[in-house]
């Protein structure tokens, strides 16, 4: 074999050797690519299901909220003054526009809720001037609505924060 051909062959094993450790390399890169990819697309899913519990217990504890301080206005209004009313009153709304600030409208369920919450603090509002029983039953039918409206909300919102935990990435 001659010098030149001798040259050319351990070249060439040296090259290919090169090119197969580069092969192995990008191959290598590409898995390890994929691996961080799926792994930040698992911890974002776990973060909007984190995201989703907590405003499943925000809602859940400010609808315990607004129904105890209806109950508190309906049974123990009487004997207070008219400006201890109207304080519970306006601790109702505000909570009640805390929960329709977390609502989206646009879900049914949602809308249903927002409404039947507008719809005890109106009737509540009668119900304070006159003690007319007939809207204190009207009162006990929107929060017992109320009760199971947020619970199909509260399931629906739990089934997606499910879902985003078993998510495929």
């Amino acid at each position: 074999m001659s010098p030149i051909t001798a040259w050319v062959l351990e070249n060439i094993q040296i090259d290919l050797g090169n090119l197969v450790v580069g092969i192995a390399t990008i191959f290598i890169a590409m898995v390890t690519l994929r691996t961080t990819m799926a792994n930040i697309r698992m911890e974002a899913n776990h973060r909007i299901a984190s995201f989703r519990v907590n405003w499943i217990e925000n809602l859940r504890s400010n609808v315990s909220k607004f129904i105890g301080a209806v109950h508190i206005l309906k049974k123990g209004a009487l004997g207070k003054t008219k400006d201890e009313v109207d304080d519970l009153h306006t601790d109702i709304m505000k909570i009640e526009t805390y929960i329709l600030l977390m609502l989206n409208t646009n879900e049914a369920e949602h809308k249903l809720l927002k409404d039947e919450l507008e719809q005890t603090r109106t009737t509540l509002a009668r119900f304070s001037d006159n003690r007319d029983p007939d809207l204190d039953h009207e009162i006990d039918e929107n929060l017992k609505k109320i009760s199971e409206i947020t619970a199909k909300i509260l399931k629906t919102e739990w089934d997606r924060a499910s879902a985003e935990i078993k998510k495929k990435n």
